[in-house]
């Protein structure tokens, strides 16, 4: 759905009884407060769950009360996000602008003449009603009446990741979830946005870290703009001096003078290893939540998977350049090799 009155979106939801995409929520609600928008909010901030996701609707032009239906998954796409609340009841993923070889592959395999997989999605159509005792057996043994509102909105993917039998796709989902629950804090304290930054890479499986690395993560917790006084500008909070001496000053690596110098691309790094105590702290308040550390050990590199999956392409990460320049001439390389053949 996407251009629309609250009211005809509300009825569109009522009546779909499954999937529905709002594209560009920013022109659903309009520049001006709508009290009929903010009712449809509302709908969708209770919308995930079957018991509270009745909306009773009035006509404004009849007057009928009428009892719609908003239970199902949604997916809101805009630029400008949405609000705390609601934000709080969904799982947000940030897009990223496509590398010039992934445009390329999307026009090669989304042409305009590309058919639609339309057997494919009737195949899964039908598996997946095939699968709905296991579905439902799946989900009565992963969730509990009474959890959290986070674990309910969870609830259905952690069933998925189960049907799937792969402990990697498990322990990814959890390692996901943890990171969408640190996402929802605001914060103004430098420090603060380092620590959390550290915590979450602590989670993610990493005992070493580079101040590269750290710097990218605190980039994909706040503004583009934040800390900047003129655009040119690079923000004390992202220098590596300053990074370097605060995880210093908290205790936050280990008291040792070796430092392990790694390279990625032509660019050295130095490799620090991360404190015991803090990734103690971070396992204990993991655990308070009833969660622990899934995910496996990961070596201090290991953030730098390729610019095609990587989720810091978008943040100003230095290494992007040289990557591609390496990769380009390894391809041009194989290319020679293939053609002297």
């Amino acid at each position: 759905m996407g251009q629309g009155s609250a009211a005809t979106i509300a009825r569109l939801i009522d009546l779909s009884r499954g999937f529905v995409v709002l594209d560009d929520i920013e022109s659903i609600g309009g520049n001006k407060v709508d009290a009929q928008f903010s009712e449809l909010t509302q709908g969708l901030k209770l919308s995930y769950k079957k018991s509270t996701a009745a909306k009773i609707w009035t006509d404004v032009k009849t007057m009928k009360v009428e009892r719609l239906n908003f239970f199902g998954i949604k997916m809101i796409n805009n630029t400008s996000g949405v609000d705390a609340i609601l934000g709080s009841r969904m799982f947000v993923i940030q897009t990223r602008k496509h590398l010039p070889q992934e445009t390329a592959l999307w026009e090669v395999t989304r042409s305009l003449s590309a058919e639609p997989p339309t057997g494919l999605r009737d195949e899964l159509h039908t598996w997946a009603f095939e699968q709905c005792l296991e579905v439902s057996r799946a989900y009565q043994e992963m969730h509990t009446q009474g959890c959290e509102r986070s674990e309910e909105i969870a609830a259905p993917l952690r069933v998925i990741a189960e049907l799937a039998g792969s402990d990697q796709i498990r322990s990814t989902l959890e390692v996901a979830l943890v990171r969408q629950g640190s996402r929802s804090k605001q914060h103004d304290d430098p420090l603060e946005i380092l620590e959390e930054a550290l915590a979450n890479i602590v989670i993610e499986g990493y005992r070493e870290i580079t101040i590269q690395h750290i710097a990218l993560e605190m980039r994909l917790m706040v503004p583009d703009n934040f800390g900047k006084e003129r655009t040119t500008e690079i923000p004390e909070i992202f220098r590596p001096e300053w990074i370097g001496r605060q995880l210093r000053m908290q205790g936050w690596l280990e008291e040792t003078a070796h430092q392990r110098r790694v390279r990625l691309y032509g660019m050295s790094f130095r490799a620090y290893a991360i404190s015991q105590v803090y990734i103690s702290e971070v396992t204990g308040h993991l655990e308070k939540q009833g969660k622990s550390l899934v995910a496996e050990i990961q070596q201090a590199t290991d953030f730098c998977p390729g610019c095609e999956v990587c989720r810091y392409r978008s943040v100003g990460c230095d290494i992007i350049p040289k990557r591609l320049d390496a990769e380009e001439r390894l391809s041009k390389g194989k290319r020679r090799l293939q053609a002297v053949s």
